[in-house]
């Protein structure tokens, strides 16, 4: 197995494991660095660094490629069919062999059939217990963004020297928040912040992507308000995650208008205007709630 790289490492070293990764970058290491990170995952004598030790029965099986806690699931010709992906629901609900992890590796992901991601996000949305997914694809516009949502996105360099960058998608949480306050402020505002959208380059997501995973993030935040305004049970929990800026009705509609924005999004519309549209009406539903 290759070494991972650093980032990746200091992340197993930490603990503080995703249930869902998704590798993109050079597609000549991708494969290299999904497995070994498979590796260090499963391992039971991990080292200090975050690396796998290669000695334990766990490292010896994955090299042999006969671990039984390890599915690695690549296209069926063109593509990652729906068969199966929901396979891997009956083999995510399985115990351990060694009785600790077991991890699932899609190589290619951004080959899977509509069908087949829908199938695999219903999994990810609820994950069992010391199941892991890693994911891998050559750029993470190539996936559905509810399925990038609940990746923890690693981008590997297109050089040796560089290390990885490791994305949760909280720019985009960010921004989202950032926009919920500007909208009890002045129009111009607004204006400027659909202006800060630009293709991530070094990333390989292009302005749509990333307007598709900022506007999921949107849409999590008017769901949390309107759920707010609705019950009491779990209020105080979803205050602590968001600030109301309206009422539970005027939410939902707020989440309609963004639904609607996704929608058009994938209608090759003119990105600015679409954001220009919604958030100048986010803005006079908020203001002129009843």
């Amino acid at each position: 197995m290759v070494k991972l790289f650093p980032a990746l490492t200091k992340a197993v070293a930490s603990g503080q494991i995703s249930h869902a990764w998704l590798l993109t970058g050079n597609t000549g290491i991708l494969t290299e660095q999904a497995m070994s990170l498979a590796q260090a995952l499963l391992c039971t004598d991990l080292q200090v660094s975050g690396e796998a030790c290669g000695n334990c029965t766990a490292c010896r099986q994955v090299m042999a490629g006969n671990s039984a806690d390890l599915q690695v699931i690549s296209p069926e010709g063109q593509s990652v069919k729906i068969s199966q992906t929901r396979r891997l629901k009956h083999y995510a609900a399985l115990e351990s062999y060694s009785g600790s992890r077991q991890v699932i590796l899609i190589l290619e992901a951004h080959t899977m059939q509509v069908a087949a991601a829908n199938s695999l996000l219903k999994i990810l949305e609820e994950p069992p217990h010391n199941v892991y997914f890693i994911l891998t694809a050559p750029v993470g516009d190539s996936l559905l963004p509810t399925i990038l949502s609940r990746c923890t996105w690693v981008r590997l360099p297109q050089t040796l020297e560089a290390d990885a960058v490791i994305e949760d998608n909280a720019e985009y949480a960010k921004k989202a928040r950032e926009l919920v306050a500007k909208l009890n402020g002045d129009a111009s505002s607004l204006l400027l912040f659909s202006q800060s959208f630009k293709d991530d380059k070094k990333g390989g997501l292009s302005v749509r992507a990333a307007v598709r995973l900022f506007l999921q993030e949107l849409l999590g935040i008017f769901r949390d308000m309107a759920v707010l305004g609705m019950v009491s049970e779990g209020e105080k929990l979803l205050k602590q995650k968001i600030t109301p800026v309206c009422n539970g009705g005027t939410a939902l509609k707020a989440a309609l208008e963004i639904e609607n924005s996704q929608s058009l999004l994938e209608q090759n519309i003119n990105i600015t205007l679409l954001l220009d549209v919604l958030f100048l009406r986010l803005q006079d539903l908020v203001k002129k709630q009843v």
